[in-house]
């Protein structure tokens, strides 16, 4: 360094310092800007959850409606079993039902199991568990998924409330199943702004009620773990990626609704911000480093033919003359220069 003229230190600690400006603005502006996008993502999952959650409320509440009153019917049959009155109230649930698009099957099951009256003709005993509930307390509606449903079509979703004999004993259970599919139009594609975000419904036991992609079981069990230990808003690693996941819980079916995305999708965009905030750092440095050459040649230039006069005029050549320069500094040292060899003359 001690071996540079005046000129050369300028320009490289003006390039230098050029380099460590761009360089840092840039790095600080992608790093906030990225920060801000992500944290933007996240409220959108977030918005995502509460969105399906509300839709979610709005058909177990119609649901639970229509069960409580027809409990209520259901009540005054509990001593006719045998009769048409029950089918007939099975189909009117049904019907109910299917007219706001929640395709069900409707039973009426008797709590000790002798005389069932179901809409398919079958006689069904109810599962233990139902009948555990609904002793328990009979005018709680119960949700929950069974791995066989009683028409035996495989998965289902049931939701149950017990049916009380004019003595107040309990006397039955009105259930109705329904396929996990009606609840997979909460979790569309138009309800999921980002791309790779998955959305999926939980029970109480963590079993899959519906999807709106395939979700890997590991990755599945990995969210609701770290939601039992009390996080609602996540980041966990797996598989070696690094993800966000957001839950919320409902209140009326025990149910969790969850959204999960790689933190490498909460901003695909990346790449495309990086390469434009490049591109206009590259700019500014450019026109900086124009901007400074042009001044580095209005500082240098001046000085040079100061310092060639005085080798002639160390060469004993006292007629050398400077041109009338600026009014600056430099100027006034020109302004001098000429005085001089003019008195030495």
């Amino acid at each position: 360094m001690d071996r540079l003229s005046i000129r050369q230190s300028l320009l490289f600690f003006a390039l230098v310092l050029v380099l460590i400006l761009g360089s840092t603005i840039g790095t600080l502006t992608y790093t906030r800007a990225g920060a801000i996008v992500s944290e933007s993502q996240r409220g959108v999952i977030a918005d995502t959850i509460n969105r399906i959650d509300i839709n979610l409320n709005t058909k177990v509440r119609y649901i639970n409606q229509t069960i409580r009153d027809s409990s209520l019917l259901a009540d005054s049959l509990s001593d006719g079993w045998n009769g048409e009155d029950p089918r007939q109230l099975c189909g009117d649930i049904q019907r109910m039902l299917e007219e706001v698009g929640l395709p069900a099957s409707v039973y009426l099951l008797s709590s000790d199991g002798q005389e069932l009256s179901v809409q398919e003709g079958e006689l069904v005993l109810p599962p233990d568990r139902m009948l555990e509930d609904v002793s328990r307390d009979p005018q709680k509606i119960f949700w929950t998924t069974a791995s066989d449903s009683f028409a035996r079509q495989g998965k289902s979703l049931r939701v149950y409330r017990g049916i009380l004999s004019a003595e107040g004993e309990l006397a039955g259970i009105l259930a109705v199943e329904f396929q996990p599919a009606i609840f997979n139009n909460l979790l569309l594609a138009n309800e999921n702004i980002l791309r790779y975000q998955y959305t999926f419904l939980l029970d109480g036991e963590d079993a899959l009620i519906c999807s709106d992609k395939y979700i890997d079981e590991g990755l599945k069990g990995e969210i609701a773990a770290a939601y039992r230990s009390g996080r609602q808003k996540f980041f966990f690693s797996w598989n070696g990626r690094e993800y966000y996941a957001c839950g919320r819980y409902n209140g009326l079916t025990g149910w969790r609704t969850f959204s999960a995305i790689a933190v490498d999708d909460l901003f695909p965009e990346a790449h495309t911000l990086r390469n434009y905030i490049f591109l206009v750092v590259a700019v500014a440095m450019t026109l900086m480093l124009l901007f400074i050459l042009i001044l580095y040649r209005s500082i240098t230039r001046p000085l040079k033919r100061l310092a060639d006069a005085m080798k002639t005029a160390q060469g004993g050549n006292f007629a050398v003359r400077l041109p009338p320069g600026q009014e600056d500094e430099i100027g006034y040292l020109s302004h001098t220069f000429n005085e001089m060899v003019d008195r030495i003359d």
